[in-house]
């Protein structure tokens, strides 16, 4: 199963930021900088502090769960900037939701979205049927 998506057209982009540390913030500042054509429509962390910070910061809808944003918030796409142990369950939630998934971790590849054994019984032999909807950002080699 894939899904393909209406590419967006008449309106801004809109994202989510899951995770509001220290590397949210270059995700909230490069939204900031395209701001003609895309916006910050929430923002979700755990933590109270952090996410009231994100929400003063930004402005954007904040939420203190993934399902709560999900089910709420109109995001095209969701970046996940939370610990990499995580990502893949997170991954997996927000793609069933048919958002978009920007990753972090370098250990989703090509589709494959598997951190251990147990993740690849959740998609499926290591090969999620959402795989249309990855992205990885970057990849540190080390972060100081």
């Amino acid at each position: 199963m894939h899904l393909h998506r209406t590419p967006v057209s008449g309106r801004k982009v809109r994202f989510a930021v899951v995770g509001c540390g220290r590397i949210a913030q270059n995700h909230f500042e490069s939204i900031n900088r395209h701001a003609e054509r895309a916006e910050l429509t929430a923002v979700c962390d755990i933590d109270p502090a952090m996410l009231a910070a994100a929400t003063a910061k930004t402005g954007a809808r904040g939420f203190a769960s993934l399902g709560d944003l999900l089910a709420a918030a109109p995001a095209d796409c969701v970046v996940l900037t939370t610990p990499s142990g995580l990502h893949p369950r997170q991954a997996i939630e927000v793609a069933r939701a048919e958002a978009h998934v920007v990753e972090l971790d370098r250990r989703i590849r090509s589709g494959a979205i598997v951190a251990s054994p147990r993740d690849s019984d959740r998609c499926g032999a290591g090969r999620c049927p959402f795989a249309d909807l990855w992205g990885v950002s970057f990849l540190f080699a080390h972060d100081p």
